[in-house]
């Protein structure tokens, strides 16, 4: 293809119409032509086939694996006396190979980098194991390998085509390997079947590579279901020698049916075995030979079919007992003295187990988890309205094994507890809150760290006794994290401060306090000092009776249903729970006050409303409760005062002080009295039992109807008395 073909007849006219001019007229002209100096210098090539940058010297978009004489013959000189070296051609041809053509005019030089075209990638894996499952559906992970530095764009069709999604990735730095995820919901959405993944590379010349191998993946989006065994009207049985059989709605993983067989191993009372079909969706459980097989409890699962798609499966609905309660399915579940122990069977469903105030016995059965004393349970948060407001957090997925192989798989929820305190090279301590959590029996251990939060016990020392050793926690947490709880050694504890109170981070549970050191005059609570220390305090501050709630002041009726409770929990109150009734359910603990709007329940009738009070550590009162008739003309009492009766706080610490004496019991005297009523309340409180604090002992005293006075502070007032007179005689 030579560009100038004319040119050699034209000049041979001019070469005879210049004869005897100058050289240097001819050669200009002929210099105009390309031809100056012994012949053209166009050193370019063009191709219809490639692309051809005469600017960067470069031939791109050279299909991988062309021969060398393929590539040569489509290649076309921009004129036709120019020379080509193609020894720098390898065959095939490679990227990196070099053209260098030189021009008629022997000294003019092109050098061409030639740049083939990528491999096609290789995709191995769509989904991760050919499947899209309803997990995966709006992020659909395509991986593989292509050309280093390529940019790789992956497509996804189905449904004939109709639906076609993309994705890129620039591979950068040398990288060969892509992971292009795509969104298969964005509209139109790929369809449940058959989905196929191709891709292609292109280098940063533009040129592409030829598509790779289609691979197809299966969407398949839809969750196993199961029928299920038992109504939940009675415990499910399977006879000695009989069968029952499961069918699922399509075919289970492996990992689906191990976990089918090891949640039906565990809630079955007698050794079983199991048989499935060739399509993996039907199971036969064959019971014991000789005896009923029974399932004490329902049977849960994580059951996955092959496509990955899990959920949890009721595959045995049996009875649970009158005093157990189930959570719900948002996994939360009450806990009180009708039903003190949630009975938790669903592996994915965290559950939230509320403690009502004044539970005895609160527990929580894993049993269905545990077998041979260890077991995976799921995330489990006890909030408690007793023991302290203790707050227990296990993580979800968190293996616990008892140092007793047969542990039946029940955790003691916080309790009250007491621990005793040895006497510390610093002296001697007194416990501020104790709480047992866990499994009396035996050391319950755990592969994550389980968080305890106990309130108002910030900055204080812990520490945690089982078998009757005390031993002090020392570590401090590096944060008050999951994260640094599960880096603690096994069986290992650590503690925080978290505002203004304390949490310990451990991996066993057991007896646990917080503790200080004993300060005279102090109330203790959770336990005792090992030694020492004197006190006389009771360690439960609400030890006697000197709490009340009245309704309406003590009225013996009302017409509205709205009433106005007055409440005294004593100067040790700091929370409280109120009932319609005695039974707590659904209360919940709430700042201390004297007097609270409150909302009789049900219709007219005689209505009781009950009342319990907490302290900072957890400590609680008695229940105490008053009565009305709603519906009944409102009278009040003649006698309404709620002083009228002893004050146990205040009789008691009357034993070890009197008039005239200075030490820390007595200042706790006038803060009893002071919120009796009977100490002023804006007085200053000191540690010497002077003039104020008697008045304010004969004022508790005159509530009593008890005489004022002792017969020794008669006769001292009355020689008080005679003094003055005489001074006042000799007008003193």
């Amino acid at each position: 293809m030579n560009k100038f073909n004319f040119i050699p007849v034209t000049l041979a006219l001019i070469a005879v119409s210049f004869v005897g001019q100058s050289n240097g007229s001819f050669w200009g002209l002929a210099t105009a032509f390309g031809y100056g100096g012994g012949g053209s210098s166009i050193a370019t090539v063009s191709s219809e086939t490639y692309t051809v940058d005469d600017n960067a010297g470069t031939i791109s978009n050279v299909p991988l694996s062309t021969t060398k004489a393929a590539f040569l013959v489509n290649l076309t000189k921009d004129e036709a006396n120019q020379t080509w070296n193609d020894a720098g051609i390898a065959n095939p041809v490679v990227t990196g190979n070099s053209l260098v053509v030189t021009a008629q005019d022997t000294t003019t030089t092109m050098t061409y980098t030639v740049t083939v075209n990528p491999a096609a990638p290789v995709i191995t894996s769509v989904g991760g194991n050919g499947y899209i499952n309803n997990d995966e559906k709006a992020a659909i992970i395509v991986q593989g390998t292509a050309q280093a530095n390529s940019l790789v764009t992956v497509t996804l069709t189905n449904d004939g085509g109709l639906n076609t999604k993309t994705g890129t990735q620039q591979l950068t730095g040398g990288a060969t390997n892509f992971s292009v995820t795509i969104n298969g919901t964005t509209a139109p959405a790929l369809v449940d079947g058959n989905v196929n993944a191709v891709a292609v590379a292109t280098n940063a010349l533009g040129g592409t590579s030829l598509p790779s191998t289609t691979v197809v993946a299966i969407k398949d989006i839809v969750y196993p279901t199961v029928t299920k065994l038992g109504t939940g009207a009675a415990d499910y049985t399977i006879p000695a020698a009989g069968t029952a059989t499961l069918t699922f709605s399509k075919a289970l993983s492996a990992a689906g049916k191990t976990a089918v067989q090891n949640a039906l191993t565990i809630g079955a009372d007698k050794a079983i075995t199991f048989a499935w079909n060739g399509g993996n969706n039907v199971l036969t459980i064959t019971g014991h030979a000789t005896e009923v097989t029974t399932f004490a409890n329902d049977v849960m699962a994580n059951v996955s079919d092959v496509a990955g798609n899990t959920d949890s499966l009721l595959l045995v609905d049996s009875a649970i007992e009158p005093t157990q309660v189930q959570p719900d399915n948002t996994g939360a579940a009450v806990v009180d003295n009708t039903t003190p122990q949630v009975v938790v069977v669903d592996p994915a469903l965290p559950v939230v187990a509320t403690i009502a105030a004044g539970t005895t016995n609160p527990e929580i059965d894993v049993s269905s988890f545990i077998s041979g004393g260890t077991g995976t349970i799921p995330a489990i948060s006890i909030v408690s309205n007793n023991a302290g407001n203790v707050n227990v957090d296990i993580p979800a997925n968190t293996t616990v094994t008892s140092a007793d192989p047969t542990w039946n798989g029940v955790i003691e929820a916080p309790t009250n507890t007491t621990i005793s305190l040895p006497v510390m090279a610093d002296g001697v301590m007194t416990a501020t809150a104790a709480v047992q959590v866990g499994f009396t029996g035996a050391r319950l251990s755990f592969d994550n760290a389980v968080r305890l939060l106990i309130p108002g016990q910030g900055g204080k020392r812990a520490g945690y006794e089982r078998g009757g050793v005390f031993t002090e926690i020392t570590t401090t947490c590096a944060a008050d994290t999951q994260a640094a709880g599960n880096a603690l050694p096994a069986n290992g504890d650590c503690k925080i401060t978290v505002g203004a109170d304390m949490v310990i981070w451990t991996k066993h549970f057991t007896k646990f306090v917080a503790f200080a050191p004993a300060g005279g005059g102090g109330s203790g609570s959770g336990g005792s000092s090992g030694g020492g220390g004197g006190g006389g305090t009771p360690a439960n501050p609400f030890g006697g009776t000197n709490i009340s709630v009245l309704i309406n002041g003590g009225a013996t009726g009302t017409m509205d249903n709205n009433v106005t409770l007055n409440l005294f929990g004593g100067s040790s109150a700091k929370k409280m729970a109120i009932s319609n009734g005695d039974s707590f359910m659904g209360s919940v603990q709430e700042p201390y006050a004297t007097t609270k709007q409150w909302t009789l329940s049900g219709d007219k009738g005689t209505k009781k409303v009950c009342a319990r009070f907490y302290d900072q550590y957890g400590y609680f009162s008695n229940v105490v409760c008053d009565e009305i008739i709603y519906g009944s003309i409102p009278t009040t009492p003649t006698t309404p005062s709620v002083w009228k009766k002893n004050i146990p706080a205040i009789d008691s610490l009357l034993t070890y002080v009197k008039y005239g004496q200075t030490n820390a019991i007595v200042m706790q005297l006038q803060k009893e009295l002071q919120a009796a009523g009977f100490f002023p309340a804006g007085q200053k409180l000191t540690n010497y039992y002077g003039d104020i604090t008697r008045d304010a002992v004969n004022k508790y005293k005159a509530s009593l109807g008890t005489p004022t006075y002792t017969r020794q502070e008669i006769i001292r007032m009355i020689m008080i008395k005679i003094i003055q007179l005489k001074l006042a005689a000799y007008g003193r």
